[in-house]
């Protein structure tokens, strides 16, 4: 049973949910606590549309954006244990679009699949921007899922901006930086190595299919043609929260890195695979354990006490804790489970922005007889001196949009800026700055060269370049 003290853990995660909920205008949100085979304990809040007060259930359908990316690499990692992929081969292999800038080693495929592949963030290449130059987005009601000729342009374009990059975060295999477009190749190399004419063909014959996540799927339009589903909301600049009804909005071109819809039910099916080691409810290995343990290996640094694998972070700090989270417009979504207790969390909103990976954070903790805060907050304020805070100082711009400012506090600190906006942080090691929001933690970690110069800040894990 989930510990002893349940109902109090019940109560609190109400409370700090409900608070969270209220500070960010969060619309609709869905919860499932797991252990082991025993009954999952599922909480709903708010509504799937808030305007016609419809109530989530457990099949009301969710987007889950990056977390699309946990199965792009199980999907890999399927075809690595047939034989058809191999880890260490180069991307070229498989994409001969792509080209390996000379005097640099090649990228291979393990890289992309924990984001080190050496590439700063990038601008998204949109479906709608890529189908309307093919003239086949008629305004977003045509299903694009399974669309080859889309694939192949966006594979194209994918590869060309990449082989025109001639600045890199370091060594593939050496640092992370977020990279859609790299899961985004992925998934077009699980289409080319895989048995389906599709990236989502595959999906659903060789994961959802015998997983039972019948209502899943990487469709844009049919689950806006289902009743069950979620409005999307977002919080506008002036605060006002808007609905949508459009899973095409800021969808990437290639559809491994956030393409997925799923509900709760489903998701609890899919939790489980990891709890069960690679095996379905009926026992059948969809994965080997090796090869899962592969996904789960940390490869590489990701925030200030954690490190990623292939899709997965991992907690660095007390038990172990995997899984990952994802966020687009009207998608606030989250997963973890911790393997060595037999247990997970999933939660699911229809609203952007909001922290869900704290929420599931904080349920674990509740359900392990410990406090919700995060424990980072209790780390000691570690100042930096006046050089490190100068070599500091200044602007710091990426491709997807972060706006980023160190500035000196006239203490002898530094504030942190993002997007002009002002948040509250405190150096806590020689390299990181610690993020305290009121509901969430994060930070921001100094990336620096060989010679000591800073020249990017880990950001949301993403490496967010100096400006000259």
């Amino acid at each position: 049973m989930i510990h002893t003290q349940w109902k109090f853990a019940e109560e609190e995660i109400c409370r700090r949910v409900s608070a969270i909920m209220q500070e960010t205008q969060a619309v609709g949100l869905a919860i499932s606590i797991l252990e082991g085979e025993n009954k999952p304990r599922r909480m709903f809040f708010g509504w799937r549309d808030r305007e016609e007060k419809k109530e989530i259930n457990a099949d009301s359908i969710f987007g889950l954006a990056s977390i699309t990316k946990s199965f792009t690499a199980l999907s890999i990692l399927q075809l690595c244990e047939k034989g058809n992929l191999s880890l260490q081969a180069p991307v070229s292999l498989y994409l001969p679009q792509w080209r390996d800038p000379p005097n640099r080693s090649p990228v291979r495929l393990w890289h992309l699949l924990c984001h080190s592949g050496g590439f700063f963030p990038l601008s998204r290449l949109t479906i709608p921007d890529m189908a309307g130059e093919l003239g086949i987005y008629e305004d977003g009601k045509r299903e694009l899922a399974y669309n080859n000729l889309l694939s192949q342009m966006g594979t194209q374009r994918v590869c060309d901006r990449l082989n025109r990059q001639t600045q890199f975060t370091g060594e593939p295999g050496t640092v992370m930086s977020y990279c859609n477009d790299g899961f985004g190749l992925l998934s077009e190399i699980v289409h080319r190595a895989g048995d389906c004419d599709s990236y989502a063909g595959y999906v659903k014959k060789h994961l959802l299919a015998p997983l039972h996540m019948d209502r899943s799927g990487c469709e844009f339009v049919s689950p806006l043609l289902d009743e069950n589903h979620n409005t999307l909301y977002q919080v506008e600049a002036d605060g006002t929260c808007t609905g949508g009804h459009s899973f095409y909005e800021n969808a990437f071109v290639l559809h491994g890195g956030g393409a997925m819809r799923s509900t709760l039910r489903d998701m609890e099916n899919y939790v489980r695979f990891y709890l069960r080691r690679g095996r379905t409810e009926e026992g059948i290995s969809l994965l080997g354990e090796t090869w899962l343990k592969e996904m789960e290996t940390p490869r590489v640094r990701y925030r200030f006490g954690a490190s990623y694998g292939f899709a997965l972070s991992r907690s660095e700090q007390g038990p172990t804790v995997l899984g990952h989270g994802g966020s687009l417009v009207g998608i606030s979504s989250y997963f973890a489970y911790m393997p060595e207790e037999n247990r997970a969390v999933i939660v699911l909103c229809n609203t952007t922005g909001v922290p869900v990976s704290a929420m599931g954070e904080g349920i674990l903790r509740l359900c392990r007889g410990e406090r919700w805060k995060d424990p980072r907050r209790k780390l000691a304020t570690l100042p930096w001196g006046s050089f490190p805070v100068q070599q500091a100082v200044g602007r710091y711009a990426g491709g997807e949009g972060q706006n980023l400012e160190l500035q000196p506090d006239g203490n002898g600190g530094l504030r942190f800026l993002a997007d002009g906006r002002v948040i509250p942080s405190r150096p806590v090691s020689p390299d990181t700055l610690l993020l305290e929001g009121k509901n969430s933690v994060s930070d921001v970690m100094l990336e620096r060269e060989a010679d000591g110069r800073i020249f990017a800040l880990r950001y949301g894990g993403r490496m967010i370049p100096r400006e000259p």
